[in-house]
């Protein structure tokens, strides 16, 4: 049982210390002898629990991903009116930038990645997984009232784009928390006025 934990628990280190290496120096600037160093183990041991490269960078994507659609889900399930889950929505962009922010980096750097990498179908597998939950606080939305059926794509582009502006300035130091808290704020105040024409 001790054996059990101890490989768990190295096999934990390798992948947080690749998730480290992979953040700041991408797929291809990454070696399997540079995350062994990182992790204090003989490349070997690295080879023990993945692989090759791809099989260590694969199950970070899945590992990542599961992050943040957990993450996501959470903050929004109980959030009755779509303005607030749109709020939660964005408060799970800072939570990833200030809690996770190895993780959040290691995403944005996959999903800026080339389309015809190797990893392109799982990725956008991922993205298309997280990207139902956006899509249906605005199928609810429209449900509800609280926007117009004409306008449901519009509000999915226009709260993912602001939301990846804002994700890619919190990682980078830049303070836009004000600017993007403003816009969000006039996009939200649209679907009281458009709710309340409606009432």
């Amino acid at each position: 049982m001790r054996s059990e934990a101890v490989q768990k628990n190295t096999k934990q280190v390798i992948l947080k210390n690749a998730l480290s290496c992979f953040s700041k120096n991408g797929f291809d600037g990454t070696s399997m002898r540079e995350i062994a160093s990182h992790s204090k183990v003989a490349k070997p041991a690295v080879y023990y629990y993945f692989n090759n490269k791809e099989g260590l960078f694969e199950e970070l994507v899945d590992d990542s991903f599961d992050v943040l659609y957990n993450i996501t889900r959470r903050a929004v399930e109980n959030k009755k009116t779509t303005k607030s889950k749109i709020l939660a929505l964005f408060s799970t962009f800072e939570n990833m930038a200030e809690n996770y922010k190895e993780t959040a980096s290691f995403l944005f750097l996959v999903v800026l990645a080339p389309k015809s990498t190797s990893f392109s179908k799982k990725i956008n597998r991922h993205l298309d997984k997280h990207q139902k939950i956006i899509k249906n606080i605005f199928a609810k939305g429209v449900l509800s009232g609280e926007i117009k059926k004409e306008q449901e794509i519009i509000w999915e582009i226009l709260i993912s784009s602001l939301g990846k502006f804002y994700i890619m300035h919190l990682l980078s130091g830049r303070d836009y928390k004000r600017h993007v808290q403003k816009t969000l704020q006039f996009l939200l105040s649209q679907i009281d006025r458009s709710y309340d024409k409606k009432n």
